[in-house]
C-alpha cells in the first residue's frame, strides 16, 4: 500500500473485502485475498502500512466476520488455522494488528464464532457447537474464561448485548421456527411473544438496539410476508412498525404450514439432512457424501408427499437455485420418475468444472471441505456429477443461468446443456428441453425488473408443460 491511502480505494481494489474503520478512523480492517489466501490485514490510513493479522499458516480462509472493540484498541476475528476444513477459532488482537490471541473456545473441529462487544470492550458474546448443538457464551476477556448459557436443547445463536451489558439477545431453532429472545446474566431467557414463524435480527451487533431497550426483529410466518417489529426489552411488549407489503395478493392465497418429520431411506427422521438446526453432528452428516444421502432425502420426502390425498402425483415438480439449482438437475437424472419437469436455477452440475471456476473461497470452504480434494478424490467428484447421468433424462427440463454468475458460472449450464445433445436431447418449447441464459444477472438479481422477468420464464414454462396436463 502507498501513503495515499482512503476506502475508495480500497473499494476499487478486487483483491479486498468488506474494510471497516475503527471507531477513531485511524485504522481500516480488511479482508485481503492478493496472496490467495483470504486472510485479514490492519491498514494504518496515516501511513498506509499494511499488517498481517491472521498468522502465516492460515488456509484460504471464508470471508468470516471481524468486530472492532468500542474503543477501537483491539478487533475480534474469526479464522482458521488448524488442517481441518471444518474448524474455526476465535481470535482477539490489538488494533494494529500485534498480540494476536486465540480464544481457544471449543475443539479442534468445531466452529466457535462471535456477535457482539460488550459495551465496555471487556467481554465478548460468543457461541459453540462442541456438545452439538450451538450455545451462546460470554467470553470474559480479563478472566479468560466463559459463561455458557442454556440448556443445551436447542441451537441458539447469540446476536448482541444489550446497551447495558446487562444480558443479550439471542435467536433460538426449535422445529422449523426461528423465535427471537432475550438472556438475562442469570442465565434465564425471555422468548418474544410472536406467531411462530422465522424471525431475524435485520442488523447484528448493536446495529440491531435502539439505544433504549428497544431491539428491531424481522419476522415472516407462513401466512405473512416479512414485518418489520419494534420490541421493548423492559416491558416485553411488541408493536409493529412497517406492515407486510402484499399489493394485489390475496391473503387468502397464503397457505399455512405444517411441520413434518418423516423416515428417510436409511431410518433417519428427516427435515433435510446438512441443514442447520439440529446441532453439527445431523450438519457435518454431508462431509464427504455431498450429492448422496440428502439427494435420497429430497426423493424420499417426494413420495411422502405424493402419497398425500390432496397432490396430484402427475403434476410435482422439482425446483430449485444454486445448492438447489444443483439438486434439481440430480432429481431429474437419477429419480425422474418422480416428477413431471424439472427447473434447475443456477445449478451445479459438473463438480471439477466448477472447482476449477469458482471463487477460491468456494473451492477450499465448500467444494475441499465436503468432498476433498478433486484429484485425490476423483472418481468421488465424477459420481457426484449430476452431468454424468444426462443420458437418463426423461422429462421436461429447464435450465436458467446468468452469463455473470461468479459463483456457479455459466459453464455449469452449458456443459449439461452440450451433454444432452450429445445423447440425443433436442432443444425447445416442444422438446426434452429448455434453456436460458439471462445476459445480466450473477447468481440471482437484485434487480426487480430482471426478478420479474426470470418468473415469467418460470410461468411460461409451468403453463406449456405443467399445468396444461
Amino acid at each position: 500500500m502507498t501513503e495515499e491511502f482512503s476506502l475508495e480505494d480500497l473499494a476499487s481494489l478486487p483483491e479486498f473485502h468488506h474494510p471497516a474503520s475503527s471507531p477513531d478512523g485511524e485504522r481500516v480492517a480488511v479482508y485481503y485475498d492478493g496472496t490467495g489466501r483470504n486472510e485479514l490485514h490492519v491498514i494504518d490510513v496515516a501511513t498506509g502500512e499494511m499488517r498481517w493479522v491472521s498468522d502465516g499458516e492460515v488456509p484460504r480462509n471464508a470471508r468470516w466476520p471481524f468486530m472492532w472493540a468500542p474503543d477501537g484498541g483491539r478487533i475480534a476475528y474469526v479464522t482458521n488455522e488448524s488442517d481441518d476444513l471444518n474448524n474455526s477459532d476465535v481470535y482477539v488482537a490489538d488494533a494494529d494488528g500485534s498480540d494476536v490471541q486465540n480464544l481457544e473456545i471449543g475443539i479442534d473441529g468445531s466452529e466457535p464464532r462471535f456477535a457482539d462487544w460488550s459495551p465496555d470492550g471487556t467481554r465478548l458474546l460468543v457461541s459453540d457447537d462442541t456438545k452439538d448443538k450451538t450455545r451462546c457464551g460470554i467470553y470474559d476477556l480479563e478472566s479468560d474464561s466463559v459463561e455458557w448459557f442454556g440448556s443445551g436443547e436447542y441451537v441458539e445463536n447469540p446476536v448482541a448485548f444489550l446497551p447495558d451489558g446487562g444480558g443479550f439477545i439471542a435467536l433460538r431453532t426449535r422445529r422449523a421456527a426461528v423465535v427471537p429472545l432475550v438472556y438475562d446474566l442469570g442465565g434465564d431467557a425471555t422468548e418474544l411473544h410472536l406467531p411462530i414463524g422465522v424471525a431475524s435480527f435485520p442488523q447484528y451487533g448493536d446495529a440491531a438496539l435502539l439505544g433504549d431497550g428497544r431491539v428491531l426483529v424481522e419476522q415472516t410466518t407462513p401466512t405473512q410476508r416479512p414485518a418489520l417489529l419494534v420490541h421493548d426489552v423492559e416491558s416485553g411488549a411488541t408493536r409493529t412498525l412497517l406492515e407486510p407489503e402484499y399489493g394485489d395478493i390475496d391473503l387468502d392465497s397464503f397457505a399455512d404450514a405444517e411441520y413434518v418429520i418423516f423416515e428417510s431411506h436409511d431410518g433417519l427422521e428427516i427435515n433435510y439432512r446438512g441443514s442447520f438446526g439440529r446441532g453439527r453432528e445431523f450438519k457435518n452428516s454431508l462431509i464427504g457424501d455431498w450429492g448422496g444421502a440428502e439427494q435420497d432425502d429430497i426423493a424420499e420426502g417426494v413420495r411422502w408427499l405424493r402419497e398425500r390425498e390432496r397432490i396430484d402425483e402427475e403434476r410435482v415438480i422439482v425446483y430449485g437455485g444454486s445448492y438447489g439449482g444443483y439438486s434439481a438437475y440430480w432429481q431429474m437424472v437419477r429419480y425422474s420418475e418422480l416428477y413431471a419437469a424439472g427447473i434447475a436455477w443456477v445449478g451445479v452440475t459438473d463438480l471439477h468444472d466448477i472447482y476449477e471456476n469458482t471463487m477460491p473461497h468456494f473451492q477450499t470452504g465448500l467444494m475441499e471441505r465436503y468432498l476433498g480434494d478433486p484429484e485425490e478424490n476423483h472418481d468421488l467428484y465424477r459420481e457426484r456429477s449430476p452431468i454424468e447421468y444426462a443420458e437418463n433424462l426423461d422429462k421436461p427440463l429447464l435450465m436458467v443461468h446468468g452469463v455473470n454468475d461468479r459463483r456457479v458460472p455459466v459453464s455449469q449450464a452449458r456443459l449439461f446443456r452440450d451433454a444432452l445433445d450429445e445423447v440425443g436431447f433436442e432443444e425447445g418449447e416442444d422438446r426434452d428441453y429448455e434453456y436460458e441464459e439471462l445476459g445480466e444477472e450473477g447468481h440471482g438479481s437484485t434487480d426487480i425488473d430482471q426478478k420479474i422477468r426470470s418468473f415469467e420464464i418460470v410461468d411460461d414454462f409451468l403453463a406449456r408443460r405443467v399445468s396444461a396436463q
